[in-house]
């Protein structure tokens, strides 16, 4: 019946208001429409000098039990000023005061009223998991958690829904800090097992970020590494390295296997500092890992080559500190704080958001085949019984108006057919299209006249 090309993506987000439900839905139209955030269309047009792409780099970081306590912060600082990352997805906050000393102490020190952060959940575990992003940039909507934790003092995989500002784009990242140590490989098959069940379930061609500390080994001895990064029947959840670099990472002291010492992300150090792992630079722990639709180059989300990174790392450390003689990638300042900061390195890499050789511009109503009656779409708006829009046609036009559900569902017509021009009316009570009364929610009309579309939301408050 809609025969516009669309495909509708959903995310749904509940929260608790003077309803008790509300809920968002972004509608991505993968034809020739893009729908802003402020529920206003964009139409694609071929201008290059008008491209909306935006290159953001995102970052993950275990900080080593940070609490706020401590001489560290002066690291931190310096290292994430140097990164400047837009995005910042980091293991091992000591609960919440680690949380908002690491915010405080350090991000808003940084760039002062630049950072936020998503909900942050105290998992009561040893050590949390947390998102802080530049609102400039991103806006936050949504947290939650896979239960992967299988015992006490391990952690939930933790969801975040989140938009990308100016290209309007939604995508879901998650924060992973799998069960440590040798002899401990069952325990990460479990948990990546269920976080590929739970990816599998995403609906086809989500965009979404998998980053954290996953404690894996070798790509031989980790059978949960490899379920998480191997295709198959349903493979809409198979988590891809940018790099291509799956293998034997790990080189012992002792050991000659140096193959991945330019990705090696742990450990730091050689001597005890009194907390955190030693023996040099020998694990590759620390990982980004991406959807098959962010490697595609045609994609509203995409991985920029070359710019995955373990910051700090030459490929000339393997089983040595960081900071060991020279380092050929930082300053001796840096490599000392990245040696202090933790045994971790952190890893970056940079994402394009909007499309490479599309522009966004918004329609100017005066130049569409109609426009709104004092540019007032639906009212009332919430509405109880009736709610009644009123349009202005230039020439004769045949017009759909259609409503969906917040799943999709198309739930009524109001109008499909061919009008004569001037000033119309329309009205709906809350009813389907088999006149049955709809339950109080959020719906969304699409109004078609034309070439041009808009669409709406209205809130029926039975």
């Amino acid at each position: 019946m809609w025969q516009t090309g669309l495909s509708i993506f959903i995310f749904i987000i509940l929260t608790t208001m003077n309803l008790r439900i509300k809920a968002y839905i972004i509608f991505i139209f993968l034809s020739d429409i893009i729908l802003s955030i402020d529920g206003s269309f964009m139409y694609n047009t071929n201008h290059q000098d008008q491209n909306q792409s935006h290159i953001e780099k995102i970052m993950t970081y275990n900080i080593l039990n940070y609490d706020g306590e401590g001489n560290r912060d002066g690291y931190f600082k310096a290292i994430i000023d140097s990164i400047s990352p837009d995005m910042i997805v980091v293991q091992e906050l000591n609960g919440i005061s680690g949380f908002n000393n690491f915010f405080n102490n350090i991000l808003n020190v940084i760039n002062l009223n630049e950072w936020s952060y998503a909900d942050f959940i105290d998992q009561n575990a040893n050590n949390d998991i947390a998102l802080f992003y530049k609102s400039q940039n991103f806006s936050f909507i949504n947290t939650s958690q896979v239960y992967t934790a299988q015992t006490n003092g391990t952690r939930n995989v933790v969801e975040w829904i989140m938009m990308h500002n100016e290209a309007s784009i939604i995508f879901r990242i998650y924060g992973v800090h799998f069960k440590a140590n040798q002899g401990y490989e069952d325990r990460r098959r479990i948990e990546m097992s269920i976080l590929r069940e739970y990816l599998n379930d995403l609906p086809l061609n989500t965009n979404f970020i998998v980053a954290g500390d996953f404690n894996v080994y070798n790509i031989s001895t980790e059978p949960g590494f490899e379920i998480i990064t191997s295709p198959s029947l349903d493979n809409s959840g198979q988590l891809f390295d940018p790099l291509n670099s799956i293998g034997e990472w790990h080189a012992n002291i002792g050991q000659v296997n140096c193959e991945y010492s330019s990705l090696h992300t742990q450990s730091t150090r050689v001597l005890d500092l009194g907390d955190g792992a030693t023996g040099g630079m020998e694990d590759r722990f620390d990982w980004i890992l991406v959807s098959a639709s962010i490697l595609d180059d045609s994609n509203i989300i995409n991985y920029i080559d070359e710019s995955y990174l373990s910051f700090g790392n030459d490929g000339d450390h393997c089983n040595e500190a960081i900071n060991a003689e020279e380092n050929n990638s930082v300053s001796q300042t840096m490599a000392d704080a990245l040696h202090n900061a933790s045994d971790h390195l952190p890893v970056i890499a940079s994402f394009r958001f909007g499309s490479l050789d599309t522009a966004t511009v918004k329609i100017d109503y005066e130049e569409s085949d109609f426009y709104f009656h004092n540019e007032q779409k639906w009212y009332p708006n919430p509405f109880n019984s009736q709610s009644i829009l009123k349009y202005r046609l230039k020439n004769d036009e045949f017009v759909k108006i259609y409503l969906y559900d917040l799943f999709g569902r198309h739930v009524k017509t109001l109008m499909n057919q061919h009008q004569f021009a001037g000033q119309k009316v329309i009205n709906w009570n809350g009813t389907d299209n088999k006149n049955k009364h709809l339950p109080s929610g959020i719906y969304f009309c699409i109004l078609k006249i034309g070439q041009d579309e808009r669409l709406s939301k209205l809130i029926l408050v039975n």
